[in-house]
């Protein structure tokens, strides 16, 4: 296994992929054990808004090296041995929300949900700061970390959100979750 400083472009990436994939399996698990309506339509726009962090992904890509599109992850050398790189190993403090989700009750869900965006926000900062030589994976961090606060703030949004009657559908996440 190499340095953290020694990370490539790729494997910041495909970090970053990876996180996201896994998230997205999150969501949909939660959007799938939970019973409340809300609460699903939540875990849906969590789950869809992954879409749209893998557009960023591929964008920076585009950016940074001047290629249409991703290469196939498959098939990069670098990827190969991809559980080992350091970024990847590090990245691996993020799975405890991940897995605690699955065996947790839908209030638990919600919260492990929120923390995942807070611990994700933290993670991608820290890295941006021990990336400083090198500014395309430092900005790659940045952004991944600016998206996953949005996810952390649209969770606290609807923890947070007061309902008017029993009718309004955020009535259940009001009254189990804020109080």
């Amino acid at each position: 296994m190499g340095k953290l400083k020694d990370t490539s472009f790729l494997e910041a990436l495909a970090a970053a992929i990876q996180h996201e994939t896994e998230c997205f399996d999150l969501y949909l698990k939660s959007y799938e054990k939970s019973k409340e309506p809300a609460i699903q339509d939540m875990f849906y726009d969590l789950a869809e808004g992954v879409d749209e962090h893998l557009k960023v992904i591929r964008d920076l890509y585009k950016e940074t090296t001047h290629e249409n599109e991703l290469p196939n992850m498959k098939y990069v050398n670098e990827i190969h041995k991809f559980q080992s790189t350091k970024i990847q190993q590090m990245m691996r403090k993020l799975d405890n929300n991940k897995k605690q989700a699955s065996e947790s009750g839908e209030e638990e869900i919600i919260h492990l949900a929120l923390e995942e965006g807070r611990d994700a926000h933290k993670f991608y900062m820290s890295m941006a700061k021990k990336f400083e030589h090198n500014a395309d994976i430092k900005k790659l961090f940045r952004e991944m970390a600016k998206l996953n606060q949005d996810r952390a703030t649209l969770i606290e949004g609807c923890m947070v959100y007061s309902p008017t009657s029993e009718d309004d559908p955020y009535y259940w996440i009001h009254e189990n979750l804020v109080d």
